[in-house]
């Protein structure tokens, strides 16, 4: 397993400390959520809206395996495409869970508002796209979330929704997986919140 993911496990076990499960749908401890984009996506067909993910992106769908498999999550949602799909299925079947629809377009505040009605005091990991990962963090209270570029597949995101509504959500930037090269791809023009096909 690559380096980077070795070195963001004690850093993570310490970002989600999270309880025992059967204390998961407390409301009165925080809330968790761990967003990613989707694994690296075949480009060798310009004109499908739905690529599968390449060699690299399977072994890093493993790799998001490796490093959330322990980690308590209760709930795994992807939007609905094939390589966000793909990305989330193997830790959901490794922790025997189904994998939940989460939306997309427009709908960042709904699914916000999903995780804390129903997933309040659980952990939650979303597996959505470089336009539609930071429209959910800002939905779920971070005001201004970092841009992902479109070459860019190794950011996790560690939100903590804290039990004190008073209290502010917290970001913590983590990475896994293979490191993603800067001089791959190039700038996206998939930004927009009506398109998440990035």
């Amino acid at each position: 397993m690559p380096q980077p993911t070795r070195i963001l496990l004690p850093w993570l076990t310490l970002a989600l400390a999270v309880p025992l499960h059967c204390l998961a749908e407390d409301p009165s401890i925080d809330t968790t959520i761990v967003l990613v984009r989707h694994a690296e996506k075949d480009r060798s067909n310009p004109t499908d809206n739905d690529p599968r993910l390449t060699e690299e992106g399977h072994a890093r769908a493993q790799a998001l395996v490796h490093t959330l498999g322990n980690a308590g999550i209760d709930s795994v949602y992807s939007t609905p495409y094939r390589r966000t799909r793909d990305t989330a299925r193997p830790l959901a079947k490794h922790l025997g869970i189904g994998l939940e629809r989460a939306p997309v377009g427009n709908h960042a505040k709904g699914m916000a508002k999903r995780i804390r009605d129903r997933h309040a005091g659980q952990t939650v990991l979303v597996v959505g796209h470089s336009n539609t990962t930071p429209e959910l963090a800002r939905a779920l209270g971070i005001a201004s979330p970092p841009v992902i570029e479109d070459h860019v597949y190794d950011q996790l995101w560690v939100i903590k929704l804290p039990a004190d509504t008073d209290s502010a959500p917290s970001l913590l930037r983590l990475r896994y997986g293979a490191p993603t090269s800067e001089e791959e791809g190039e700038e996206s023009g998939e930004g927009g919140a009506s398109n998440p096909a990035s």
